[in-house]
């Protein structure tokens, strides 16, 4: 059987095909083409006997292991900036939000067809951390798709996801990490999706992006009452998570958060007490930011 992969390249202007600059092996994508084909109704007759195209897009979704060298591209068209430090590997990537946002081509291969879609726009990341490997998925909306003719030559990443195992939780300045059963992390752009269209072609023709959404959800094992604490009294925490496989490390860094509810654990007969708490992501002004995805690896710049 043939390999399957994506491969992905940013775009230099929105909608124009670039060909694939990083090759990644996903878990599974249900990206979907709608042409927007609309019935017109007329009373001639019960029957549709004409129809046109209306707003035609991609939409859907890709999920993934998230490994020391697949996504670097992903977090950047993200969240819209991203800063390297080092003259050498290992380098340190961080990548932070920015007002706007960057398009990227995507091929999709398989045994069988390939897809070749263009207008790519990340408009959420989600990143899970559970007792396992850590897995994302991104959210996508393109401008259109196409059969493609091309030939790639991939190079996949051989090195393995990070675990749990590799994980330490810094909540408040304290290590929380045998506490920690899973967190669950959520960027959305909020694109308008409606507004990215234009008189002279079915699909969307700009980069739009409204209001950025951090969401956080921290599942723990109780037992104390820390983080209860820190809820009654409104207290500010800030919250790493970091991940370190020799020279490699994947770090989520969220520096201000406050507990929004759910912090104590709820009696089920005599099952383990747990917590899931929702926090709320706040700017904060000595970072320069309310999230920050931070990568090391031997990845010269993205």
């Amino acid at each position: 059987m043939a390999n399957r992969y994506i491969g992905v390249a940013e775009e230099i202007s929105y909608g124009t095909f670039v060909s694939p600059t990083r090759y990644i092996d996903i878990l599974r994508e249900n990206l979907v083409y709608d042409r927007g084909i609309t019935p017109v109704q007329t009373v001639f007759s019960r029957d549709i006997r004409k129809y046109v195209e209306g707003k035609a897009r991609v939409e859907g979704s890709i999920d993934f292991a998230v490994e020391p060298e697949n996504l670097g591209e992903i977090f950047k068209w993200c969240l819209g900036l991203v800063e390297t430090v080092g003259t050498e590997a290992p380098y340190t990537h961080t990548f932070k939000p920015a007002d706007d946002i960057k398009s990227f081509s995507m091929v999709v291969v398989s045994e069988k067809v390939k897809r070749k879609i263009t207008g790519c726009l990340v408009s959420r990341l989600t990143l899970e951390t559970p007792l396992d490997i850590v897995t994302g998925s991104i959210d996508v909306v393109a401008k259109k798709e196409e059969k493609d003719s091309g030939s790639y030559t991939p190079t996949i990443s051989s090195l393995s996801p990070f675990v749990f195992k590799q994980g330490t939780l810094t909540l408040g300045g304290a290590d929380r990490s045998k506490y920690l059963r899973a967190l669950r992390l959520r960027i959305d752009n909020n694109i308008p999706i409606d507004d990215l269209y234009g008189f002279g072609d079915v699909g969307p023709q700009k980069i739009l992006v409204n209001n950025r959404t951090v969401e956080c959800e921290l599942e723990m094992a109780f037992e104390d009452t820390t983080e209860y604490d820190d809820f009654l009294t409104g207290t500010e925490v800030s919250l790493n998570l970091k991940f370190v496989n020799g020279n490699y490390e994947f770090e989520i860094d969220l520096p201000k958060i406050v507990y929004k509810s759910d912090t104590a654990p709820h009696i089920d007969r005599r099952e383990p007490l747990i917590a899931t708490i929702p926090c709320q992501i706040l700017y904060d002004s000595t970072n320069g930011y309310e999230v920050a995805l931070k990568l090391k690896n031997n990845v010269s710049s993205y």
